[in-house]
């Protein structure tokens, strides 16, 4: 019960991180580079990122 409850509250804490974060502009664009099986460039794909300051880069 204990377990579920330190994860209850890590993510909360993370979500409310995130809100502001949003209000400090802390978020950056990043293009991933999407390739088909000749190792050909087919596309990119944009994924935004929280730069939190004491997290570094939030992963999805």
């Amino acid at each position: 019960m204990a377990i579920a409850s330190l994860a209850m509250r890590e993510r909360r804490e993370l979500e409310q991180d995130l809100r502001t974060g949003l209000q400090h502009n802390e978020f950056t664009l990043h293009f991933q580079p999407i390739f088909d099986r000749n190792l050909t460039l087919v596309a990119f794909e944009a994924l935004v990122r929280c730069s939190h300051p004491h997290l570094g880069l939030v992963p999805p």
